[in-house]
């Protein structure tokens, strides 16, 4: 009886810590999903997103966000607005030329 109380006391400590690595292996996985949303937000914090531009034939997205913001803020505008990248909507032009 001694070898089966032990045997079952080893059991139930292997268990508890079975559980113990689980519930810590859940924190450090339910910590690094919160770090991932944290750099993801980061990441599109500095994004501008404007709707309603009309399609110009030849002129770069870079360009065409340049001139109207230059437009808009008049004489207030910065010599340079720090644009690294612009890109249209990754959709088709529509056929009636209106903005997608």
């Amino acid at each position: 009886m001694d070898v089966m109380e032990a045997d079952r006391l080893h059991s139930e400590q292997r268990q508890q810590a079975a559980d113990l690595a689980t519930t810590r292996q859940g924190n450090i996985l339910l910590d690094l999903r919160r770090q991932i949303e944290d750099l993801d937000n980061r990441g599109w914090r500095n994004n501008i997103r404007v709707r309603g531009l009309p399609e110009a034939e030849g002129e770069s997205p870079q360009e065409m966000l340049t001139g109207l913001f230059t437009h808009i803020l008049g004489d207030n505008a910065p010599s340079d607005f720090g644009i690294k990248r612009a890109h249209r909507a990754l959709r088709a032009p529509r056929r009636d030329g209106l903005p997608r």
